[in-house]
Order: structure tokens, then sequence, then C-alpha cells
């Protein structure tokens, strides 16, 4: 077995030098920056990456380990920092060699018939398969009576409905469907889960009005349905003539590939603004509503720490307390991180910006809550402090705004920053709104989660134990009970005493 196992290690070692080689020629050989920045890349991921992975197969267990995550984080920086090279090389100015201009006003020839016809085929077979998978996952979530299978089921229609809205290239609004929907929601969600019952509750008759009411809302939304133009049709008012202006001179006017980004922080800032005001306010509204419980809470607390509960005693292995899952939280969250700081950073050139960002930084702070408390969390990213950075995002928007009014501009007309290159100074003020905006999310996000998780859980009746009496979970003996690591560390500690 170990021959076969350095064999398999010599094989990836082989592999990896050759991918070196490989990509040392291409850095001195090919044409331009860019190409030259694949060379390099190839070099790091695939040459680095599978030199270390054949050497896993010679090391120790615990060195394999150490090596796969030097592996992992190669692979996620190795990206990101070829990408960010050219990105700024295409800042500057750097052309491609041997590529002509193209006018990209102009739009490109259309394929032939057949190619045509064929892609249109699948995309509408795709499409199809989505929407049914949509419809089967609403069906399940509204049968299901266990609140736990229905949060999963909600996060795998965002999961789903991001990639429909990938199909009709909306890209940025799969991102944030996939960042927010799947993915914050689902975990405050859980954490909701965590301080009630995880089953809903079966209605003994059907409420007439209620349903009435639903009946109505949705026939008047289908009726109003029917005024909308086709899907897909080039002649529907929302394309005519606001979105050709964007497409023609989003380019010329405020330079940054992705237009969806120019659209919302440049054209619409002002819109934003309002937008980043409602997450603000969402964000104060949950401490005025609750804030006020956490001293209520600690005095619940102690009064339960004073009269044990059959409840207080329940410890079952935990998800906290599963040392794989510790395991894998304490290696995803450094990653997590780095993809949110990547996100807010490059937004202005691919898809995501501030919003994707706050959200998946959040995400990573509310997983930490999840697997190793929320007290832990809150030791860490104090509730005060939160409060205190979630109007720095607002400050710095509205505050990018004043100064180029007082530089001679408009309110968010961040060209007044640089008048001789206003390409320059929308690259500027972008970057600081979109800065704020991920700023603010990210606070309100983990103000939100960190009130829910740590309000006492008041829903569960207590059993009130007599004095003496050894506090055990119901349907379970003594010895069945798992003891936590402190306390299986006590007789060895007793017994070298």
């Amino acid at each position: 077995m170990t021959d076969i196992l350095h064999g398999i290690g010599a094989f990836f070692v082989v592999v990896g030098a050759v991918f070196c080689v490989i990509g040392g020629i291409g850095v001195v050989r090919l044409p331009d920056f860019y190409t030259r920045c694949h060379g390099s890349g190839l070099t790091d991921s695939a040459g680095a990456g599978a030199l270390l992975f054949g050497l896993m197969f010679f090391a120790d267990p615990l060195v394999a380990v150490k090596l796969f995550v030097l592996v992992a984080f190669l692979w996620i920086s190795s990206a990101v920092s070829t990408h960010s090279l050219a990105k700024a090389a295409f800042s500057k100015g750097v052309r491609i060699e041997n590529v002509p201009e193209r006018d990209w006003t102009v739009p490109p020839p259309a394929p032939e018939e057949p190619v045509a016809r064929g892609a249109q085929l699948m995309e509408t077979a795709i499409t199809m398969v989505l929407f049914g998978l949509l419809f089967a996952t609403a069906l399940l979530v509204g049968r299901q009576r266990n609140l736990f299978a229905a949060t999963m089921l909600t996060g795998i229609f965002s999961l789903v409905s991001a990639g429909l809205f990938t199909v009709m290239e909306a890209v940025d609004v799969a991102f944030t469907e996939a960042a927010v929907g799947a993915g914050v929601s689902t975990v405050l969600m859980l954490a909701t889960l965590s301080l009630t019952e995880d089953t809903e509750r079966r209605e003994s008759k059907v409420s007439w009005p209620a349903l009435i009411v639903v009946l109505l809302t949705g026939g008047a939304l289908i009726y109003g349905t029917l005024d909308m133009p086709a899907f897909g049709d080039a002649n529907a008012a929302v394309h005519q003539p606001l979105s050709r202006y964007y497409i023609d001179r989003a380019w010329d006017e405020i330079g940054l590939p992705n237009m969806v980004t120019s659209i919302l922080a440049s054209y619409r800032g002002a819109d934003t603004f309002g937008e980043l005001g409602v997450v603000f306010v969402a964000g104060i509204s949950v401490i005025l509503l609750l804030g006020h419980t956490r001293a209520a809470a600690a005095v619940a607390q102690a009064e339960r720490d004073e009269r044990p509960s059959v409840l207080s005693a329940e410890r079952h292995a935990q998800v906290r307390e599963m040392p794989v899952v510790r395991t894998v939280a304490k290696v995803m969250l450094p990653y997590i991180v780095l993809f949110a700081f990547y996100v807010q950073a490059h937004g202005d050139f691919g898809p995501g910006g501030g919003f994707q960002a706050g959200v998946i930084l959040a995400t990573a702070f509310i997983l930490f809550g999840l697997v190793f408390g929320p007290k832990e969390l809150t030791r860490l990213v104090p509730p005060q402090r939160l409060e205190r950075i979630i109007p720095v995002g607002p400050m710095i928007y509205g505050g990018v705004g004043v100064v180029a009014m007082l530089m001679g501009g408009e309110f968010l007309a961040y060209g007044a920053f640089t008048p001789e290159h206003p390409s320059h100074g929308h690259h500027y003020g972008i970057f600081m709104v979109e800065l704020g905006v991920g700023i603010t999310v990210s606070a309100v996000m983990i103000t939100i989660y960190t009130t829910f998780a740590t309000r006492p859980r008041t829903t569960t009746p207590c059993a009130v134990l007599e004095p003496g009496e050894q506090p055990v979970p119901v349907g379970l003996a003594p010895e069945d009970v798992p003891e936590l690591p402190e306390e299986r560390a006590l007789p060895a500690q007793e017994g070298a005493s």
C-alpha cells in the first residue's frame, strides 16, 4: 500500500514539475503582459499545487493536512493575485498585443442559423428544468411541517433561482440571490430555529379570511402581469431609451467594465444611497426594538442558573461540540473573509460589490457564532462596537457626495475629483461608496444575528427539579449522556494527582 501511495505522489510531483517548466517558458515567450500572467498563474496553481499535493503522499497525516491547507490557499491566492495584476494593467491602459481595436457600440455578427437555433433550444431546455425545480421546491416548502427542512428547501430555492438568473445573463442579480437568499438568510433562519421549536404547529381549522386575502392578492398579481410586455421583448419600455443610453455611453463616461456597477453607483447613485439608508434603518430598528431585552436576558439567564431545569442538562453532541464541524469552520472562515474582500475590491470589474461583499463577510461571522457560540462571537465583536460601525457607511457615502459638491461638481458626481481624468475620479468615488455599503451591510447583518441569538429561549417549558435531584434529559439514561471534553479530562487529572 505504501508503494502505491508513493507512486501516486511521484506522479503528481512530476506533473507539477512539468507545469512549472511550461509556465516558466510561457512567462518568457508569451507576447504581452496578460498572457504572461496566464503563464505565471499556471506555475503557481498547477505547478506548485501539484508538487505540494504529491508531497502529501510522502508525509505524515498531520503534515499532509498542513500541505492540503497550503494547496487550497495557493489555489485561491494565485487566482486573486493574477486577476489583481491584470486589473491593474488594464486600469493603466496596457493593451493586448496583436488584437485589433473593436468598436463595442457595434453588435457582433450574428451566428449561423443552425448554431443559433441549437443554442436557443439548449437555453430553453435549461430554463424549463430550473423552473421545474423551483416549482417542485416551492410545493415541498408549502407541505413541510419541519421548520429545519423548510429552511434548507428555501436555501435550495434561492440557489436554483441564482442559476436561473445566470442563464438570463443577470450575473449580478444571481450573485446577490446566492449571497443573500442561499447564504445569510438561510443562516439567520437556522439561528432563529435555535430559539424556537423545529416543528410547525398543525392548525385544527382553516382560516377562511386569511385564505380569501391570499386568493385576492394572488389574483391581483396575475391580473397585473397581463399588461406586461412579452419576455425578452426588445421594444419593452424598460429598454427604450434609457437602457440604450447606458449601453452606449457607460464605458466612455464612467470607464468601468461592469455596467451594473456604473449604473448603481454612478448614474443611480442617489437611489443606492437611499437603499443603504433602508439597511441602516433596519439595523437601528432591530436595536431599538430588541436591544432593551439584553438586560432582561441577563437577569433571566441568572435565574435559570440558580434553578436548574431538565433542558439545562441536555449535553448531547451539539453542533459546536463536534470536532469535525469546528475544524472545517476554522479552515473555511479565512477563505470566506478573503473572498468577501475580493468581491469588495473587484466589484467594478466583475459581479459583486459592497452589498454582496458585506453579506459574505457577515456570513463568516455568523458561521463563527453558530459553530463556536454567540457568546464567543459577542466577546470578539462586542455589540456596542457594531452599533458604532453601522452609521459609518452612510457617512462615507454621503461624505463622498459632499466632497464632490465642494470640488465644484454635483452630489455624487465623482468626475469632479480628477477633472483632467474624470474616469479616474469615478474609480475613486465608486470604490469609496461601495466600501461604505459593505461596512454598513456587514455590521447590520451581524447585529441582527447577535441580537436574536442572545435572546433568552422562552418558548420551551422547563421542569423545576427538587433540591439534590440531578437534571437528566428526557428520554436518556444518565449513562447515555456523553461527557464534554473538559469533563473527560477531569479523571485523568485526578489520577495524575
